[in-house]
């Protein structure tokens, strides 16, 4: 089942099924090569504040502080 909701007066589209969530996993390029790879326009721009990865898998956490495109603190790293 799709659901749909309004959030900043654009249309987000919410995963349905549990076979949407695999498809959409295997089209995405692997993540945690480097540390915040994926962060790039247009996910970085001049409003991002924070970038996080967090992987269940083993429980790490990675943080930090971003002003626009420039970092502003150091990587925080918890091993869970």
């Amino acid at each position: 089942m799709t659901q749909w909701c309004m959030k900043d007066r654009s249309v987000l589209r919410t995963i349905g099924s549990m076979q949407d969530s695999m498809a959409i996993r295997a089209s995405m390029p692997a993540l945690g090569r480097q540390r915040f790879d994926w962060l790039t326009p247009p996910v970085l721009n001049r409003f991002t504040r924070v970038a996080a990865e967090l992987d269940a898998g083993t429980g790490r956490l990675t943080v930090q502080g971003w002003h626009g495109d420039a970092p502003q603190t150091r990587v925080l790293e918890l091993a869970g």
